[in-house]
């Protein structure tokens, strides 16, 4: 089955964005799931440790009211009259027994939580109490509250069945002191176990499937409970044989929870130390299971969501892409067949839309190129020579990089050739070579004179004290690296036939007249004329330029050596040309001097 490019580019893309987004929803629900439960968790045992605080200190506020009670003047000098210890007061008992029942009777009402108060003598006998009725029913020797108290022990009774009411209640109780600080009474409060957990166990879990409750940790009664109170005569431990086992201050979670209508759940549990009961947080495995999977479909909803957006976008950009792509393939087949009247209708604003430019301009190019007459061939020949000096000057820059002279030096070098050029054209002399095309050859190869330093090692060609006799014969080879450099040039540039003025400058710029030069020491007419002009211009520049092993010459000590070797290091002829243009090349000198201080100057 064939393709096109629409399809080639639509169906991977779809195929990769789905898995992209699938792989994508099926982390991202995990990680929301996840961190759903630990929430769950979290939440479950903040409320278990707030029932356990909040039971905690309820009992400790009863069992501070109680103290409080009983330190009261009156019950004190009640225990001094029953153990015949001496009552300083000398109250009367009638008076006495009056004024406990007002404090009995009244205490209740400012504390509504407890359901009975009571005073009971050493032998268990309830002497009075805020319900008088109970008076006769009650014998509490037997019951360890009371034992304990006895024995000067405030404490906390386990729940148990209130035999008058049937509800499930604590005492609380203290023992009331005589004068000899013997304990002769217990004073109890009886606090309904419903009532002690009414107000902290509805902040626990409550739905349909999860559910708080409070356990005596000693009998396994269910306390309290948010959810029915017809549960609360159950025996929990019949049920769930690992609370009987906790010690006190313990908790954790128990995933393999399962309640009594056969419900999986996850259980919070934390056995308060100081009474012993246990505070259970449920949560339904269903409610924890429903949350997940309705995390996991509304994240599947938003990704498939997502992707058929996202398809409809791409399916939109790869359309109209490949629809321009195709306009433009149909544009370039024309092109390509010579109709340059054709148009593109393609207009974007992006890589496409200058491809569309790019062609455009193309081929009014062409169009133009192809309607050049003589002159604007002309332009382009000259074109082509400011390429082809270009080409050159940036060979030069390569020696640039190593010589630290050698920029300046072919700029100045290049002016004082075109001076010299001029002045021998002027006065007709070597006028069977020198003309227009040949100075225009020379200034251009002028800056390729030295490229053979190229080769030349930095230490040596920088070394600013004078050269050894090694270091020289080192130096001396760059006129033979220079016009090997030139020479493979050629071989590689088309119509490059000008070069062989470059290859004479580079190799023979150094030969001398009376032939003492090197690399071959010829002499005379022997020597190329370019060569020859080219050691004026050079050897000027060295003499007038500070180089790393000298000082510069003044201009004028300058010209006295050039005058000085004419006819020696220098063509004569040539000599006598420089000289006469002696102003010219002062002003150039002093120019480039000018420009070489402006671009060293620092920035300020």
């Amino acid at each position: 089955m064939k393709f096109n490019l629409q399809q080639k580019l639509l169906l991977p893309t779809i195929i990769v964005l789905f898995l992209f987004v699938a792989v994508c929803a099926y982390f991202l629900s995990d990680i929301l799931i996840e961190k759903n439960q630990s929430q769950t968790i979290e939440l479950l045992y903040e409320g278990n440790n707030l029932l356990i605080k909040n039971i905690h200190n309820l009992i400790n506020n009863y069992k501070l009211s109680i103290r409080s009670l009983s330190n009261a003047p009156i019950l004190h000098a009640l225990a001094n009259h029953l153990s015949n210890a001496k009552n300083n007061d000398e109250i009367p008992k009638h008076i006495l027994y009056r004024r406990i029942y007002e404090i009995l009777e009244d205490f209740p009402k400012k504390y509504i939580d407890y359901s009975q108060l009571g005073l009971a003598d050493a032998n268990g006998n309830v002497i009075a109490s805020s319900q008088p009725q109970n008076i006769e029913k009650e014998n509490l020797k037997e019951k360890n509250f009371f034992k304990l108290a006895m024995h000067g022990q405030e404490n906390v009774s386990e729940p148990t069945i209130n035999p008058t009411t049937g509800d499930k209640v604590i005492y609380i109780a203290t023992p009331v002191f005589n004068s000899r600080q013997e304990p002769i009474c217990v004073l109890y409060g009886t606090i309904s176990c419903a009532t002690l957990t009414a107000n902290t166990i509805q902040g626990a879990a409550k739905s349909n499937y999860g559910y708080a409750y409070i356990v005596d940790g000693k009998s396994g009664l269910i306390l309290a409970h948010n959810i029915s109170q017809n549960i609360q005569r159950i025996d929990m431990f019949k049920y769930q044989q690992w609370m009987e086992d906790l010690k006190p201050d313990e908790n954790g979670i128990k995933t393999d929870y399962i309640d009594s209508h056969g419900n999986r759940l996850l259980a919070i549990y934390h056995k308060e130390a100081e009474s012993g009961w246990i505070a259970v947080s449920c949560v339904a495995f269903k409610i924890i299971e429903a949350q997940a999977s309705f995390i996991r479909n509304i994240i599947i909803l938003m990704m498939f969501g997502t992707i058929f957006l996202v398809a409809c976008i791409i399916v939109a950009i790869i359309k109209s892409v490949t629809n321009d792509i195709y306009k433009t393939n149909l544009y370039a087949q024309e092109i390509a067949t010579g109709n340059f009247d054709t148009t593109l209708d393609v207009h974007r604003d992006d890589e496409l839309g200058e491809l569309g430019s790019a062609l455009h301009k193309m081929v009014d190019s062409l169009k133009k190129m192809m309607a050049l007459n003589i002159e604007q061939a002309e332009d382009k020949k000259r074109n082509l020579a400011r390429l082809r000096d270009t080409m050159l000057i940036s060979l030069a820059d390569i020696v640039e990089g190593r010589d630290k002279n050698t920029w300046q030096h072919i700029q100045k070098t290049v002016s004082y050739v075109r001076i010299i050029l001029e002045e021998l054209k002027n006065e007709k002399v070597y006028s069977d070579t020198i003309n227009d095309d040949y100075i225009d050859k020379m200034i251009s190869c002028t800056p390729l004179h030295d490229i053979g330093k190229i080769n030349i090692p930095e230490h040596i060609l920088n070394k600013s004290g004078k050269l050894t006799d090694d270091e020289f014969s080192i130096i001396k080879k760059h006129t033979l690296f220079g016009g090997e450099i030139i020479n493979h040039i050629r071989n590689i540039v088309p119509d490059s036939d000008y070069l062989v003025i470059a290859k004479d400058i580079a190799i023979y710029h150094h030969e001398k007249w009376d032939g003492s030069g090197y690399p071959y020491g010829l002499s005379g007419n022997s020597i190329p004329l370019s060569a020859r002009i080219m050691a004026v211009a050079d050897v000027f520049d060295a003499l007038a330029s500070e180089r790393p092993y000298k000082r510069p010459f003044s201009v004028g000590r300058a010209f006295f050596i050039i005058r000085e070797q004419s006819g020696t290091h220098f063509d004569p002829r040539i000599v006598s040309a420089f000289l006469a243009s002696r102003e010219k090349i002062i002003r150039s000198e002093a120019q480039s001097r000018t420009y070489e201080i402006d671009t060293q100057a620092p920035q300020t």
